[in-house]
């Protein structure tokens, strides 16, 4: 008898087995979601308001304080989205207007959409994946960016992830109640941004492959007929490539339709459902012919790549290092579908690939290309990855795996938390409200920067007039109006009476690109005052002879 035996420790393999099942009690623990929600909600909570707000979330805040009358003639005439979130933003300011509980709402929906994609892998694989997937949507440095945002880009998350659910789940039991939930969900994502569209034709490309390849249910355990369905009611005979044929059966096209017949029903319902909303939509379509998105180009899908993998490591310090995390991450995540060849990976390809290359396209024609727009895309992307890891062996492999992604997601969210990277509105209405006179005159290129300068002058006792150029905000349809040579008079007719002006600059590229209003200025008045924060240029100006005067 051995040494070892003796001392009553146990074999090497009998130990690798007993930290194996540990390792998969965890794993597939029904509780371990609790601390994977625990870690999503304070990643976004941490240092939540310590940045400023700027101009889209000042947006935001503008809009939700509005009468609700007002707030839906405001989204009708002036922006894009729809209005799902600025009716739920109404709601949630009614407990306080603080930068910290407007971006709190963002938060919480952006904690839900992880618990959504912990079930959407549960679904799929097993607790195992769930909770893998989970927790890395829970420090995806893109997605805890955007739930400290207050947009509506978390709500769009979690109602995709949501309708991928329910999809799912009514494509394996067959159970009427997960159809009426998904068509409720993608409702819902319909009213939340115009580009769930894209996700929603990425679920038409997986239903197709879905069912009509699929083969044999791959349900564990099929319902029985008194129970909601037969498995898989919308799937192909017996893995052999043919529909189900019997004496007397009906003509094939016949059969196929019958087989979609459930999903064709829900996507007419969610039609039905987004009709009411089609005259604000068409409104919105009219107002903005003109935009500032730019066309996408193969760079964007890089970038896009990017900001899904891990955004905000120092990659810029490696050669090449953008391309080579894009193609690891692009390698682990569609690999395992290639490998495996199952269909439930082939349902996250298509959620994943479709909308984005959907969205490439149109951006062709119509620039439309938006990395946040697409964050629904990002959950089946992590759930790809997250079933590779799961498969790989010896299972302390995975652990290793998830371990180096973890580590380099909380790089990111240092780099997130400690580098500033939102425009500084704060500080720059503190600056000029410290140097202003009162009822001084402020312009605005573009018109809408006024919007989070408003919001920090509340409560300040200085009354100042503030002006957009070429015209007010929200005196025309579009929010940042071009700005032409004929407008630049408006500065000397705003001027009359006056000795001197503020002159604000944020996001002026897109109505000024000449830097016309600059120009004017610098030859028509005397620069006195010249400071930049990020994302914003504050320059004041006085009459030559107000100068000349006060010498």
């Amino acid at each position: 008898m051995s040494t070892r035996e003796l001392l009553g420790v146990p074999p090497v393999a009998d130990r690798q087995r007993v930290q194996e099942s540990l390792l998969k009690g965890l794993l597939e623990s029904p509780f371990l979601v609790l601390p994977i929600l625990a870690v999503a909600l304070t990643a976004r909570l941490y240092a939540l308001d310590a940045q400023s707000v700027w101009l889209d979330e000042a947006f935001s805040i503008y809009v939700a304080r509005q009468p609700f009358d007002r707030m839906m003639e405001i989204i009708v005439n002036h922006d894009t989205p729809p209005p799902l979130y600025y009716t739920m933003l109404h709601l949630w300011l009614g407990l306080g207007f603080s930068t910290f509980n407007a971006r709190l709402l963002s938060t919480l929906l952006g904690t839900s959409a992880v618990l959504a994609v912990y079930f959407l892998g549960t679904e799929l694989r097993g607790r195992r994946l769930g909770a893998v997937a989970g927790l890395l949507m829970a420090l995806s440095p893109f997605q805890v960016y955007h739930g400290q945002e207050t947009r509506m880009y978390s709500l769009l998350a979690l109602n995709c992830a949501l309708s991928a659910l329910f999809l799912l789940k009514a494509l394996k039991t067959g159970k009427w109640r997960f159809w009426v939930a998904y068509v409720l969900a993608t409702s819902l994502a319909t009213y939340t941004q115009v580009a769930s569209v894209f996700f929603i034709a990425g679920e038409w490309m997986a239903v197709v492959l879905y069912v009509g390849f699929g083969g044999t249910s791959p349900h564990p355990d099929p319902l029985p007929e008194g129970e909601g369905g037969r498995g898989l009611p919308l799937s192909r005979g017996e893995g052999r490539g043919e529909w189900p044929t019997a004496a007397g059966a009906r003509p094939r096209w016949i059969a196929v339709l019958q087989s979609y017949r459930p999903w064709l029903l829900s996507q007419a319902a969610v039609l039905l459902l987004w009709l009411p909303w089609l005259p604000g939509f068409l409104r919105q379509s009219q107002t903005y012919q003109r935009f500032w998105i730019e066309r996408p180009t193969w760079d964007s899908i890089v970038t896009l790549g990017l900001e899904f993998s891990s955004y905000y490591l120092p990659h810029w310090k490696v050669p090449f290092g953008r391309e080579v995390l894009v193609a690891v991450a692009l390698l682990l995540a569609l690999g395992i579908a290639v490998k495996v060849g199952r269909r439930e990976y082939l349902f996250l390809v298509c959620l994943f690939v479709v909308p984005v290359v959907a969205m490439y396209l149109v951006s062709q024609v119509k620039p439309l290309f938006l990395t946040r727009a697409l964050i629904p895309s990002l959950a089946p992307f992590l759930l790809l990855v997250a079933a590779g890891i799961v498969r790989l062996r010896p299972r302390a492999l995975g652990v290793g795996l998830v371990a180096l992604l973890v580590l380099l997601n909380l790089t990111s969210l240092y780099r997130l938390y400690s580098v500033p990277m939102k425009e500084e509105w704060e500080e720059a209405t503190t600056y000029v409200v410290s140097r202003a006179e009162p009822k001084e005159l402020v312009l605005f290129v573009a018109a809408d920067a006024q919007i989070p300068f408003d919001y920090y002058l509340e409560g300040e006792d200085l009354d100042l007039e503030r002006r957009g150029l070429p015209v007010d905000v929200f005196s025309v349809g579009p929010l940042e109006p071009a700005v032409k040579a004929e407008d630049l008079g408006r500065i000397d007719q705003l001027m009359a009476g006056r000795d001197s002006f503020w002159l604000i600059e944020s996001h002026a590229d897109f109505p000024d690109p000449e830097g016309g209003v600059r120009g004017y200025s610098d030859q028509q008045y005397r620069q006195t005052d010249l400071k930049e924060f990020r994302g914003i240029s504050i320059s004041r100006y006085e009459m030559r002879r107000s100068v000349e005067r006060s010498r």
